[in-house]
């Protein structure tokens, strides 16, 4: 399994834990005025509370157990079933956008709270496709808004130097976000804050005077 390295550059203040409370740098923002932020060797980390927000559906709270000490939380029903119409996705409650630097899969993680099935679930909408009713389900459930736990929640195909967008609207109430993890490493799952992975492996080289190489004897 592929371990995770430091992340990439970061901005923001710092929280309790050392780490960095911020995103990645933004690139560049879209016509609609969403936050587009470049990869990093396959990966970016982003920060929900720095996103432009629909304040009427999803607001900004203080969580001690959030990274830099605030997270976002949805405050508004949206319930209905499979897909909300199209001709919505220029209308997001949350969103964001990464410019990859590698073409391929992207891998979406989200670090939530979500306690039962009345918070376990939002729309999402991948590069101007209809909204899909989305499973932020955990197991086992957070026990408190303060139990955060990583749930990949899809993936996104993107091409190198091409903007892809990625929206939100609630459709439960009280679901918690705190980061977004978006990475092609498919073997990566983050662990309590987050740390960007990488798609790059190492080779270490033994040393030649600990192992003894066996003889090696002719059949006769």
């Amino acid at each position: 399994t592929a371990e995770p390295t430091a992340p990439p550059e970061e901005t923001g203040s710092e929280s309790g834990d050392g780490t960095t409370a911020g995103s990645a740098p933004v690139e560049t923002t879209s016509a609609e005025g969403i936050k587009i932020y470049k990869t990093k060797e396959g990966s970016v980390i982003i920060a929900a509370e720095e996103l432009v927000l629909d304040e009427t559906q999803i607001k900004v709270v203080d969580n001690a157990a959030a990274v830099g000490g605030k997270a976002v939380k949805t405050i508004q029903y949206n319930n209905a079933s499979g897909y909300l119409p199209d001709g919505e996705t220029d209308n997001p409650s949350m969103a964001f956008g990464i410019l990859p630097d590698q073409t391929g899969s992207y891998y979406i993680w989200a670090r939530i709270v979500a306690k039962d099935a009345s918070d376990d679930s939002i729309w999402m909408s991948k590069d101007g496709a209809a909204y899909k009713d989305t499973a932020l389900v955990l197991s086992p459930w957070s026990e408190d808004e303060e139990d955060f736990q990583w749930k990949r929640i899809g993936t996104i195909s993107a091409e190198e130097g091409e903007t892809a967008i990625i929206r939100f609207i609630p459709r439960d109430k009280d679901a918690l976000f705190d980061r977004f993890i978006l990475t092609t490493n498919a073997l990566y799952t983050p662990t309590d804050g987050g740390q960007s992975p990488t798609t790059d492996k190492e080779i270490v080289e033994l040393p030649s005077d600990v192992y003894n190489i066996p003889e090696i004897k002719p059949i006769v």
